[in-house]
């Protein structure tokens, strides 16, 4: 396979992910002296980020009552039962980004230290597969080169020389006088991280030396893996890679992406709490990460078809109108640029593993800005995603603007649904007045008659002849603020 042929090794350095300050000055009992040259004054800080996305899933499962006259193949007569389910997809994200800022006199020493740290756990007599240094190149990259290709040449030879110290796995890098400021060695490290999505063996920590006008001489990096351990799970990374891409028989790049985010949530699970969660290693191999390690994933998956995709850092607002810190991606399909968020459409639910959403599924900056704000990255501008043809429900046709056509076409999809014996109907109303409409329309009881999405259901039964799919039960997820509506069909 030839990912590892593109792609260079070197590290995820969390320190510096999102460009989002937040310093806490703070006494550091680890190094309260360092010596250098100088006489140094040693300031430590201590900055953390955490990165939520919150949302909440309601899942009613319906059954239909007694009287069913409008049923056509209903024969039950158990009194109406209703179970209501309340899941709540909350997704937390623990990031840090890092700024010392010294002014003094004489050459003073920075230290940045994160809360989250990974530990690593493998150890040599783990080892057991064999494996192989592969041929690298970052710079060869398409994703690598749409991130760095905006850097100054001085920003650009700064990347390149801490790049070059992380894949020899050299802990001390010295600048000459002038030659770092220390704007470029943090923008630096940034797109180290972000460029570099196979690795994760470079420890939160590091100790910058800074002088009071900005110029680095030297930084000190920290590894948590050794080089035979970091080879060794380089390998594991590159056998999921590899099952992945085998798995993809996508005739266009629309369809290749759709399956990288259908097998990056599958696999998946959001936890804050998990070792690797920051990195495309923890999402792919371990199975557990927050919105840093999807967007990675995506990134890497994307990067091995060469498809253009880029990390986007900002800010959400959940249900409740709280502002969180998130990460995202923005993904090119024919010729523009659209917004992927795969932690919003992991749902936290009891609905199963093939429950994916696609609410945040190649939307346009208008959808995307409803909850999302993105922060800038320095050197680096954002392509404007204003296109909304590849949006998931404008594609597959979903979107309704009249609602008496989405009423009567709700039949069809339903049916087709069903015959195809799929869990999951989809559709969205292209304003929230049709969709509160729709809503009352299917959902509500009027004159004493039967729900509407009975009818729907039992006609549904009764085109497709299927034996396993049951009319009389159903669940389903209202998405009020997308205007989209899930129903969750019923098969025994």
């Amino acid at each position: 396979m030839d990912m590892f042929a593109k792609l260079k090794k070197t590290a995820s350095i969390v320190a510096v992910l999102l460009g989002c300050i937040s310093l806490c000055a703070c006494e550091n009992s680890d190094s309260s002296k360092v010596t250098t040259a100088s006489q140094s004054t040693v300031t430590s800080y201590n900055s953390n980020q955490n990165y939520v996305a919150s949302q909440t899933e309601i899942v009613d499962d319906e059954t239909a009552p007694t009287v069913t006259t409008s049923l056509s193949q209903s024969s039950s007569s158990s009194k109406t039962t209703t179970a209501k389910k309340t899941s709540s997809d909350s997704k937390t994200t623990t990031t840090a980004s890092q700024s010392s800022s010294v002014s003094t006199q004489s050459s003073s020493v920075s230290s940045v230290t994160t809360d989250t740290e990974t530990s690593q756990q493998t150890t040599s007599s783990e080892i057991e597969e064999p494996v192989v240094e592969p041929e690298i190149d970052i710079t060869e990259t398409v994703n690598a080169q749409l991130l760095i290709s905006q850097l100054p040449q001085q920003d650009l030879a700064v990347f390149e020389k801490i790049n070059e110290a992380v894949n020899s796995f050299t802990s001390e890098v010295t600048f000459k006088s002038g030659e770092a400021t220390q704007q470029q060695v943090e923008t630096a490290l940034l797109m180290v991280s972000l460029t570099n999505l196979e690795d994760h063996y470079v420890s939160p920590k590091y100790v910058i030396s800074v002088d009071n006008l900005g110029n680095v001489s030297k930084l000190i990096l920290e590894f948590t893996n050794t080089p035979q351990e970091q080879l060794y799970e380089l390998t594991k990374l590159d056998k999921v890679v590899e099952e992945i891409i085998s798995g993809c028989d996508a005739e266009n790049d629309y369809d290749a992406v759709m399956y990288f985010h259908d097998e990056i949530i599958k696999r998946c699970r959001y936890d804050a709490n998990a070792e690797n969660m920051l990195s495309a290693y923890g999402c792919l191999v371990d199975g557990k990460a927050v919105c840093e390690g999807y967007a990675k994933a995506l990134i890497l998956l994307c990067t091995e078809y060469e498809i253009e995709c880029v990390p986007i850092t900002g800010n959400t607002t959940n249900s409740n109108g709280v502002v969180e810190p998130h990460m995202w991606n923005l993904v090119k399909l024919d010729d523009k640029w659209y917004h992927f968020d795969l932690t919003w459409d992991d749902p936290v639910s009891t609905l199963g593993d093939d429950f994916v959403k696609y609410d945040y599924f190649a939307v346009s900056d208008e959808v995307i800005s409803i909850d999302h704000e993105i922060t800038p990255i320095v050197y680096f501008t954002y392509p404007v995603a204003d296109d909304s043809q590849n949006d998931y429900f404008t594609r597959k046709g979903l979107v309704y603007d009249d609602v008496d056509l989405a009423v009567s076409d709700f039949e069809r999809v339903v049916s087709e649904a069903v015959s195809r014996e799929e869990r999951f109907v989809r559709i969205r109303l292209s304003d929230a007045e049709k969709y509160g409409k729709f809503k009352d329309m299917i959902f509500e009881s009027h004159d004493d008659k039967i729900k509407e999405i009975f009818n729907i259901l039992a006609k549904a039964s009764e085109n497709t002849q299927s034996e396993f799919f049951n009319p009389r039960r159903y669940g389903k997820i209202f998405a009020d603020d997308k205007n989209i509506i899930t129903i969750v069909l019923n098969y025994e």
